[in-house]
């Protein structure tokens, strides 16, 4: 793990390394050309992941891009070769008072912003819900999100008298799953996050410790 200095923390005073990951070293020689390539489904990604080389850092997002999350995709090119984009409205995190379908998507410009940033290789991974969620997603009787699988990734224990899961049970389950799932799909080197979110990152760290 990466974490962007959206905001500061004393707890995340280092990164995360996994599997011996390295940073790379050139990144600051000029290209020609940025490459951008968006891709909607699972075998698309797929496909362009078995043609990369080189280290892939994953900047998870649910979309309405903003400067922290550019700051977050800099910091990753910084240390990358590519950048994995990924862009999912994640329903298994909101709860039953929250309006999932009113909240904004604006794929078109948050692509035109990253081509702002003109980094050296980026795949911005788009999909939705059916390919993310395929089967029945009902309502689960103790984790009042609107849309959860039937299998899913539980942190219930681990955030239990923590205040902002107090007030959102079920949505720390719901990150955790969606972000499994796009780890086991794009397979990056490292994933960069906001330290902002500090519960989702302690969560999420103890995710990939204990799996």
């Amino acid at each position: 793990f990466f974490f962007g200095n959206e905001a500061t923390m004393d707890q995340f005073t280092d990164d995360v390394f996994y599997d011996g990951f390295s940073p790379r070293s050139d990144n600051s020689q000029p290209f020609d050309q940025m490459q951008l390539e968006m891709v909607r489904t699972i075998a698309e990604y797929r496909r362009v992941r078995a043609k990369l080389s080189g280290t892939v850092g994953l900047v998870p997002t649910m979309g309405c891009l903003h400067e922290a999350h550019m700051s977050l995709i800099r910091l990753s090119a910084a240390k990358c070769d590519h950048t994995v984009v990924t862009i999912f409205v994640n329903p298994a995190q909101f709860a039953p008072n929250e309006d999932f379908d009113s909240y904004p998507r604006q794929v078109q410009e948050d692509i035109n912003l990253i081509r702002q940033e003109r980094v050296r290789s980026v795949i911005v991974f788009c999909p939705n819900q059916s390919e993310m969620f395929p089967g029945a997603c009902p309502p689960h009787p103790d984790l009042p999100s609107t849309s959860i699988p039937a299998t899913y990734i539980d942190v219930e224990r681990y955030v239990a008298g923590k205040a902002e899961a107090q007030s959102r049970k079920g949505f720390f389950t719901g990150v955790a799953t969606i972000c499994v799932k796009l780890f086991n799909i794009t397979t990056p080197n490292v994933v960069v996050l906001g330290k902002k979110d500090r519960l989702q990152c302690y969560t999420l760290i103890q995710v990939v410790q204990d799996l």
